[in-house]
């Protein structure tokens, strides 16, 4: 054979054994592209601009060397009625989740006890379940680890399942950062709400006793749309009514002195006052929560919720929405008498008649039809009185 021909045919020889080295073999397991991959292929620009490595970027990029994998419960259902599992895979280091000063304690103990589970992607790593809540607020948990020195990404939504994140996996800057901005961020009437409900959620005692206390304080200005109202706790809302207004934080100081009996009077009288606006309010969030919770809500349990101990006054907002209520929930025996409930609400009607208007007192006269037969005339006799003591106010102001 010719040397020309023997160096040719060794060429070709090496390109095959090149080519047999290069191309995957039919029988390996391929990792398929993640969730993760998919949703932040469009930050990987950034982050390789930058010069940083992230999770955030394609595995095969990023050079990945361990996956987390979260599973939870998603929004959705089957046709059964089941919720279905969701799982996302994100593909980490471990030289950056179990070294430096933000690692995560738990992944650091695992990797030196050699702890990795194959998942069925074929990647080592290991996998959790995790509530919905923590499962959204992974990526930020992440981000937080891989950056060296970026304050938490934090929120009101996500405090409590960061701080959550932050025990479990043992990431102590992280835990501090948490705590002191859910400690801080609890004491709003607009924010303690959500913190009761995810504590509750995620089994956050610290937090959970903290945000009960604090909506008991601010029971005032809890506003309809707060979380606290989706939780089905009854007996929250029983003892907020049996503890009455002058519990609460801070009330005591703008009671009058008793230093002598006119001041005692004022007293008596502040006292009275504010227990009657305490009930008012209570009532609004009262009868909303009877709303949300109306399926599971019980004829006993309705009637020491508004029983006339725990709601002496009621406000007018939630006078109809408590009789249409009691009429579901309550079987009425003797439709001859009216309720102390439907006494009370109709109290609240005749003391406000002349604020609404025309609409809302037909609302009102119709609401009343379904009740007993004495409502009505109850009502009549009622806003007359409070006429009547109006136009008596009106002329001794005059003379």
């Amino acid at each position: 054979m010719a040397a020309k021909d023997r160096v040719a045919m060794a060429k070709q020889g090496s390109s095959k054994q090149r080519n047999l080295v290069t191309a995957p073999s039919k029988t390996q397991l391929q990792v398929p592209q993640s969730n993760s991959d998919k949703e932040n292929q469009s930050n990987n620009h950034a982050w390789t601009a930058a010069g940083a490595l992230s999770w955030r970027m394609p595995r095969k990029t990023s050079h990945s060397d361990y996956t987390i994998e979260i599973k939870y419960l998603g929004p959705r259902k089957d046709c059964y009625g089941n919720m279905h599992v969701m799982t996302k895979y994100y593909h980490v280091h471990k030289c950056v989740i179990a070294v430096g000063p933000r690692k995560a304690g738990f992944f650091d103990s695992l990797f030196t006890s050699g702890g990795s589970v194959p998942l069925g992607n074929a990647a080592h790593g290991s996998s959790y379940s995790f509530h919905a809540l923590v499962a959204i607020a992974f990526p930020q948990f992440l981000d937080y680890v891989y950056a060296s020195s970026a304050p938490l990404n934090i929120t009101t939504e996500t405090a409590t399942a960061l701080y959550f994140l932050a025990k479990h996996f043992d990431v102590q800057p992280m835990l501090s950062e948490a705590h002191v901005f859910w400690k801080r961020n609890i004491e709003s009437a607009y924010t303690c709400g959500t913190y009761y409900k995810h504590a509750y959620l995620l089994q956050q005692d610290d937090i959970f006793q903290v945000a009960t206390s604090v909506c008991c304080d601010k029971v005032w200005s809890l506003p309809k749309t707060s979380q606290l109202l989706h939780l089905p706790h009854f007996s929250f809302w029983l003892k907020l009514a049996a503890r009455g207004p002058l519990s609460t934080k801070h009330l005591n100081d703008y009671i009058p002195s008793t230093g002598n009996s006119s001041n005692g009077d004022d007293t008596k009288l502040f006292v009275s006052f504010v227990s009657g606006e305490y009930s008012r309010r209570l009532s609004i969030l009262i009868v909303e929560f009877c709303r949300i919770h109306l399926s599971t809500m019980n004829k006993a349990t309705f009637q020491m919720l508004t029983s006339a101990r725990s709601l002496p006054v009621i406000d007018i907002k939630a006078a109809l929405g408590m009789m249409e209520l009691e009429r579901q929930l309550v079987a009425a025996t003797d439709r001859a008498t009216m309720s102390s409930l439907q006494e009370r609400c109709i109290d609240a009607v005749a003391r406000d008649w002349h604020r609404i208007d025309v609409a809302q007192r037909v609302d009102v006269i119709k609401t009343l039809r379904k009740q007993c037969a004495m409502c009505l005339e109850e009502l009549l006799v009622r806003v007359m009185a409070v006429v009547e003591e109006q136009c008596l106010y009106e002329r001794v102001s005059s003379v």
